[in-house]
C-alpha cells in the first residue's frame, strides 16, 4: 500500500507540474500535437512559404492572444492544433475598400492579381473530435518568407522599358508597400510578413536608361558633327576671299613697276 501510495503522490506532482506548464504556455505536449502545412489554391500562381516552424510554433504556445484560455486547455489535455497557411488568388473577388487603399498606395502602376494570403488554425480534442475549426491568426507573431511566381501574362512589358514588380499589403485597413526581391530566372517575386490578410501584386514601367543615353549620345554626336561641318565651310569660304585679294595686289603692284620702267625708257629716249 504505501508503494502505491508513493506512485500516487509521484503521479499526482507529474499532473501538478503539467498545469503549471500549461499556465506557462510551455506545455510540451502542445507543442509536440502541432503542425503545420500549406495550401495554395490551383487557381493562384505557385507559392513557396519559408518559416522557422519551431519558432512559429514556440510564438503560439508562448503568446496569450492567439489561442484562449480554453483553447489552450483543449491543447494541454492531449488535443491536437493543425496550422493551415493558404494561398488563393480574390484578383475578381477582392473587396471594394482594399482596392481602393491599394490604388491610393501605388499611384503610379497597375495591378496584376490579388492574393489573399492567411494562417489559419483547426484544434481537435483528445478523442479526436473537431474542436473549432478555420481559427484565424491573422499576427502570429513570426516572419514568413514568401516567394509568388509571377505568372508569364504580367511579364509582357514594351520594347524600351524595364518592369518592376510590388507587393502591397492590406492589414487592418492600412496599405502598406513591402521590400521585395525578384529573380528573372525563376519569375519568383520574394517579400516577407508577419501578418495575414490581402496582397496586391503590382508592377510599374520605366524607360531604359541605357536607351535614353544612346539617343543622347547621339544627338551630341550629330551636333558636333555638324559644329565641325559648319566650322570647315567657314574656313573654305574665308580662304576663298583671301586668295583673289592677294593675287589682285600682286598683279597691281606688277603693273605700277612696268608704268615705272616704261617712264624711266621714255625720259631716257627723250635725253
Amino acid at each position: 500500500m504505501q508503494g502505491l501510495r508513493r506512485n500516487y503522490f509521484k503521479g499526482e506532482a507529474i499532473e501538478k507540474i503539467k498545469d503549471d506548464t500549461a499556465k506557462d504556455d510551455k506545455d510540451d505536449i502542445a507543442k509536440g500535437d502541432i503542425s503545420y502545412t500549406t495550401v495554395v489554391d490551383e487557381k493562384a500562381p505557385a507559392t513557396k512559404i519559408d518559416v522557422d516552424e519551431e519558432k512559429l510554433i514556440g510564438k503560439l504556445v508562448s503568446d496569450k492572444t492567439i489561442f484562449s484560455d480554453e483553447e489552450r486547455a483543449v491543447i494541454a489535455a492531449g488535443g491536437k492544433v493543425n496550422l493551415k497557411l493558404t494561398v488563393s488568388d480574390i484578383t475578381e473577388s477582392v473587396s471594394k475598400e482594399d482596392k481602393e487603399k491599394v490604388s491610393a498606395k501605388l499611384s503610379d502602376g497597375k495591378i496584376g492579381m490579388y492574393l489573399d494570403i492567411n494562417l489559419f488554425a483547426e484544434i481537435y480534442k483528445a478523442d479526436g473530435s473537431a474542436y473549432k475549426a478555420d481559427k484565424k491568426i491573422a499576427e502570429p507573431g513570426e516572419s514568413f518568407s514568401i516567394s509568388v511566381t509571377i505568372p508569364v501574362g504580367l511579364l509582357d512589358v514594351e520594347d524600351g522599358f524595364t518592369r518592376t514588380f510590388h507587393v502591397i499589403r492590406v492589414h487592418d485597413g492600412v496599405a502598406e508597400i513591402l521590400d521585395t526581391a525578384y529573380n528573372e530566372k525563376s519569375r519568383e517575386l520574394t517579400f516577407k510578413t508577419d501578418r495575414f490578410s490581402t496582397y496586391a501584386i503590382a508592377y510599374t514601367d520605366k524607360a531604359d536608361d541605357s536607351e535614353n543615353d544612346v539617343k543622347d549620345d547621339s544627338k551630341e554626336d550629330d551636333s558636333k558633327k555638324m559644329i565641325a561641318e559648319m566650322t570647315l565651310i567657314s574656313d573654305q569660304r574665308q580662304e576663298k576671299r583671301i586668295i583673289p585679294t592677294e593675287t589682285t595686289q600682286t598683279k597691281t603692284t606688277q603693273i605700277k613697276i612696268m608704268q615705272t620702267k616704261t617712264a624711266q625708257t621714255r625720259t631716257m629716249q627723250a635725253a
